[in-house]
Formats: C-alpha cells, sequence, structure tokens
C-alpha cells in the first residue's frame, strides 16, 4: 500500500476492517492494535520507495478474469429486501422490535430474532411440541447468532437490551455471561437444572477460535450440543477422600438442561475461525445467523414513553412466562405438519443443490426446526389465558 501510494489514512482504513486486525484488538487491545500499525506503516515508509505517481502497478479487483469465467461480468450483488415486519400488531415480537427501534439504530433484523429467543427462554423447558420422533417431545430451546461487521451493528447494545427484559422476569441468576470452560459450564447449568438458562456473549469469535483450538475447551462444544438437545451432561471426576478418609463421589450432573443462546459476533473474525467441521458436527448448526446493515443516526434521549414501553414488555413477558409454565403440550394441526413438511422439503433440495450439501443439508435442517419452535412460541404469545390452540397441564 505505500508502494501504491496510500495515504496513512487510507492504509489504515483498510487494515482496521482487516480481521486480523480484529484478532489483535480482540487479545491485546485496540490501543495496542493501533500503536502495532502505526509503527508497520512508518516502518514501511523508511524502508519501501513509492511507485512514480503516473504508473499504474495496481490492477483494480473487477477488472481481473478469475480462471473459468469466460470473459463473463461479475454479478452485481442484489440488494437486501427492506425490513418488513411479520407478526401481529400485539405480538412480543412486534412491540420489542418497535421499542428496540426507538432506542438504538441496530438492525431490526436483530431484534427479531431476539425477541423469539426471548420468548424460547421465558417458555422454558415445560412446553414442547409433540413429535413422535423426539421421546419427550420437541423442546422450544433457539440460539441466535448475530453477525456484524462493523459497530454500527451495535452487538453488545442488542444483546444488553434483550437481556433487560429477560432479567426482570428470570431473575440474573438465569444469565450465563462469559463461562469459558465445560466444567464452569456444567455447574451453571446444574443451578439451573429443570429450569431455563440464557448463555450471552457479544463477541463469540473468540470462543470459537478456543473451541478449535484443542485442549480442556474442545468439549465445550459437546456440552452445547447435549444442552440443546435437553440430555443429561454429566461431568465425573476423581473420586475424593472425605475428612473421615471414606471416598466420596465428586460428579456433576444435569437432568434436564435447558440452554438458550444470546451471541453476536465480529462478522469477518468469525468467518476466519469457524470451520466447516463445526458444521458438520452439529454444533454451529443448531444456531439461527442473522447478518443486517443498519442506518446510524445521532444519539437521542431516553423518554418517558420509551421506558413506559419497556414496562409494558415486562408485563407482557411476564404474561408469557405464566401461559408457558402452565403447558406441557403444544397442540398441533395436521396443516401444520404439513407446512412444516413442505417447507423442509424445499430446503432439503436447495441443500442438495448447493456446493457442500453436506453442510447446508444439516444447517437447513436444524433452521426448519427453529422456524416450528417460533411458530408455537408465537401461538403461546397471541393466545388467550385458556386457549385451545395449546393443552394446558391441568386438562
Amino acid at each position: 500500500m505505500v508502494k501504491a501510494n496510500f495515504t496513512d489514512g487510507e492504509i489504515w482504513r483498510t487494515l482496521e476492517s482487516s480481521p486480523r486486525c480484529a484478532d489483535r484488538a480482540e487479545r491485546k487491545g485496540e490501543k495496542h492494535a493501533r500503536q502495532l500499525y502505526e509503527t508497520e506503516i512508518s516502518k514501511a515508509r523508511q524502508e519501501v520507495t513509492p511507485f512514480a505517481e503516473n504508473s499504474t502497478p495496481v490492477v483494480p479487483l473487477k477488472a481481473v478474469q478469475q480462471p473459468g469465467d469466460n470473459g463473463r461480468k461479475p454479478a452485481q450483488a442484489k440488494a437486501a429486501p427492506a425490513y418488513q415486519i411479520a407478526t401481529s400488531e400485539q405480538s412480543f415480537i412486534t412491540r420489542y422490535v418497535q421499542y428496540a427501534a426507538q432506542r438504538t439504530d441496530a438492525p431490526k433484523e436483530a431484534h427479531e430474532l431476539y425477541a423469539v429467543t426471548a420468548l424460547s427462554a421465558l417458555a422454558g423447558p415445560r412446553p414442547r411440541l409433540p413429535i413422535s420422533s423426539a421421546i419427550d417431545g420437541m423442546s422450544l430451546v433457539v440460539w441466535a447468532m448475530n453477525l456484524v461487521n462493523s459497530t454500527a451493528g451495535r452487538k453488545t447494545t442488542t444483546i444488553e437490551m434483550i437481556q433487560d427484559i429477560i432479567e426482570a422476569v428470570l431473575g440474573v441468576e438465569a444469565l450465563i455471561q462469559w463461562e469459558g470452560s465445560p466444567q464452569g459450564m456444567i455447574q451453571r447449568l446444574q443451578a439451573r437444572d429443570g429450569q431455563a438458562a440464557v448463555f450471552s456473549r457479544d463477541e463469540y469469535s473468540g470462543l470459537m477460535a478456543q473451541l478449535n483450538r484443542g485442549g480442556h475447551m474442545a468439549g465445550l462444544s459437546e456440552t452445547f450440543i447435549r444442552a440443546w438437545d435437553g440430555r443429561v451432561i454429566e461431568n465425573i471426576r476423581t473420586r475424593k477422600r472425605g475428612k473421615d478418609g471414606q471416598l466420596r463421589e465428586d460428579t456433576d450432573r444435569v437432568e434436564h438442561p435447558y440452554l438458550v443462546k444470546l451471541t453476536a459476533s465480529n462478522r469477518d473474525a468469525f468467518m476466519q475461525r469457524a470451520t466447516v467441521d463445526n458444521v458438520l458436527n452439529g454444533f454451529l448448526a443448531r444456531s439461527t445467523f442473522i447478518s443486517a446493515d443498519s442506518e446510524p443516526r445521532p444519539l437521542t434521549r431516553t423518554t418517558a414513553a420509551i421506558m413506559t414501553e419497556r414496562d409494558s414488555l415486562v408485563e407482557h413477558a411476564q404474561r408469557f412466562y405464566r401461559k408457558a409454565s402452565a403447558i406441557d403440550w403444544v397442540d398441533l394441526d395436521d396443516d401444520v405438519l404439513g407446512l412444516a413438511w413442505q417447507l423442509e422439503t424445499e430446503w432439503r433440495e436447495l441443500a442438495e443443490n448447493s456446493t457442500r450439501p453436506e453442510a447446508m443439508g444439516p444447517s437447513l435442517k436444524r433452521l426448519a426446526d427453529t422456524v416450528f419452535k417460533t411458530a408455537a412460541l408465537m401461538a403461546i404469545d397471541e393466545a388467550d389465558a385458556e386457549p385451545c390452540v395449546f393443552v394446558c397441564a391441568a386438562g
């Protein structure tokens, strides 16, 4: 870049958006990363002679013909469609998106996904979908991942905003933040056995790097998977002797885990660290991803109307929690099962025609399951106090 006559500002803007710079900032801090690259730029200017101003040694990327493209012009990227809310006006999802959009300029798609995830956490492990392939029924657990490339995505803000609603209903003890070891995660889940636990992290790429590095962290992805599936999680350690000299069991065991994940990451850093194996083993295939752009706007004041809406949303969430706590099975119409199969069939064909069907297939299957779960959460939310859409515990 020095040889190409880039200015310091142009060089820094290029480096700042790179995955390597994001990695350096995450590991050593943003100040350290900036000092490092400023030193490297200065060093390069001392050692490198720039090209003459009238030379053109750098070929624009768009002009380079790739092997096998037969001279075709590159396809123009399609503009993303404008966001449109699809849920009813009085639903928790719609109300939350409208509320969050007043507080921050983060993408509304992220608010929508987090609203669904919040309903999953508030529903907890009790309500189930009566699917024959699942012995105890299908739980309504949802994992969310928001991938954005800049601070305009407001990763931390969007997570903290939905956590505020969840914490007001489930309590702060339901939130698991920045727990980093398999043993620690099992112990936290053990404390919430049979209840909803919410794992949140606003920079997930660092955890992905740890998971793929091996060592004691390698088992965390399997712990997460078992928690998603609601299977028993156990950490058996060497038995210890008590003061009386007798051997005692030293085992952590979670009988009924229910873990919701509320996460976000820098997109480039995440794509750099995640591998296809993370998809093939079912770990990333269980998450629902969103990646959207936002329109930055000036800061605004918190108003009394916004706080009133926040309190009203908490009351809405509490009503949902009480309804879900009284449900054993979410009833299903045959038409719903038919639509679910139609969606799964369409996505299976899409996966088969993709470049990586072995990875796309399980990902879209899990996404279809999440669509099914989301429909159940919406039905619970929009039903009356004694709805016919689901079967209550009382019969």
